[in-house]
């Protein structure tokens, strides 16, 4: 969504001169070959394409996304320009080891610029393929209730998906589902702010208000936004706050996650399943598939696709010691064999009365990601074991246990 001009918000050169490399080293020869004959054939072939390079490029002035544009139009220039240079360049020269070397030279100097921007994709992050999404959104079609209205925008359907906004068309084509914003983007009147504000939210009482806003059942994480630091621009954020700018050798800025960022919502989905680490466990959203495939990122090693569903979560009450800390913990086992242990806390009041809410159940599940032990639950003096049904997580049942 940034100006071509400008990376971060600095300017920068290296970005037009390596993604338009092909149009710009022949767009003199267009002009060549309009001063040589603008009646003939070729003379309208280059008119055209001046004119059509010419449009694309003002939108590309404003938004690098639009540079998609100009790949139908290199690839036409490259025919173009291959064939004018057979008629402007002597016979003589073309058949010389001379002329042989020169050609050659011109062609890898016009390819040099992407042969640097391969080098540097070879260290960016592993982008997987198609089909490793594709089994997530099967499995998503699979295992959630069927909509109305997915592939109608301007219809209310029962509940929506959330997921990154360019793979928004996919999953509508995938899993027949709607989302909350589709490839769209920014052209959308309403949805796609609403999706950005979400990545910027810490507390899960305000994130669960959001998605009931919204009607969101599910949520899909691939993995973290690579402009997340754009985002926060988008939505009046002060990334600051959130990141520390690292100026990087081809002059843009990398932007590295500060503390602070981990305790948004989403990081601690996509990339701890949720659980608390140094903060509570997040009580209303729980895992219900991950994918096989793994990959590295901010320090952390974690697979690329998780699917979340919003559940009411079984309540957890009862008495406990006046002013005690009371702990309740299962084991979680994912589809894919990954286990981790979930754990709640709650304080009980001067009157010893404690509540808390667990998303995850021991008994009676239809899927294989779930929890495959007994909670165990804690206050200082007493411990005991409880099981949580399906039934309770989903309706928001209350299991009373007391611990005096």
């Amino acid at each position: 969504f940034q100006p071509l001009l400008k990376t971060n918000g600095k300017t920068n050169l290296w970005h037009p001169t390596v993604n338009l490399s092909w149009y710009l080293y022949i767009f003199p020869l267009f002009l060549i070959m309009l001063l040589r004959d603008v009646t003939s054939l070729k003379g309208r072939i280059s008119n055209f394409l001046l004119i059509i390079g010419g449009t694309f490029l003002v939108f590309l002035l404003f938004q690098q996304r639009f540079g998609y544009f100009m790949s139908v139009l290199i690839s036409l220039s490259f025919a173009f320009w291959f064939d004018t240079a057979q008629t402007i360049i002597p016979r003589s020269i073309k058949k010389s080891f001379l002329g042989t070397g020169l050609i050659s030279l011109v062609f890898l100097l016009t390819l040099a610029p992407q042969f640097y921007q391969l080098k540097n994709a070879s260290a960016s992050p592993v982008i997987f393929p198609p089909s490793v999404l594709d089994s997530a959104l099967k499995w998503l079609a699979e295992n959630s209730p069927p909509t109305s209205y997915y592939d109608q925008p301007n219809m209310q359907p029962e509940y929506g998906v959330y997921i990154d906004w360019s793979n928004g068309h996919y999953l509508n084509y995938k899993a027949r589902r709607p989302t909350l914003v589709n490839n769209f983007g920014t052209h959308l009147d309403f949805g796609f702010k609403e999706y950005l504000r979400l990545n910027f939210i810490s507390s899960e009482e305000e994130f669960i208000l959001n998605l009931d806003k919204l009607k969101l059942r599910y949520l899909v994480f691939q993995y973290l936004s690579g402009d997340i630091a754009d985002i926060a621009a988008m939505v009046g954020v002060n990334k600051d706050d959130y990141f520390t700018a690292k100026a990087m050798p081809d002059n843009t800025v990398a932007y590295v996650p500060k503390a602070k960022y981990y305790g948004l919502i989403i990081p601690r989905l996509a990339l701890d399943y949720g659980v608390g680490v140094n903060t509570e466990s997040i009580s209303h959203l729980r895992l219900i598939y991950e994918g096989v495939n793994r990959y590295q990122i901010l320090k952390r090693t974690t697979t690329v696709y998780k699917v979340f569903q919003v559940v009411k979560g079984a309540l957890v009450k009862g008495t406990a010691p006046p002013n005690s800390l009371v702990t309740a913990q299962t084991l979680v086992q994912t589809n894919q064999n990954t286990q981790f242990v979930y754990k709640a806390t709650a304080f009980a009041d001067m009157n010893g009365a404690y509540q808390m809410t667990v998303p995850y159940a021991n008994t009676g599940n239809t899927i294989k990601t779930g929890a495959i032990t007994s909670y165990r639950i804690s206050a200082p003096g007493n411990r005991q074991t409880f099981d949580v049904s399906d039934n309770d997580v989903i309706n928001g049942n209350t299991i009373t246990v007391n611990l005096q």
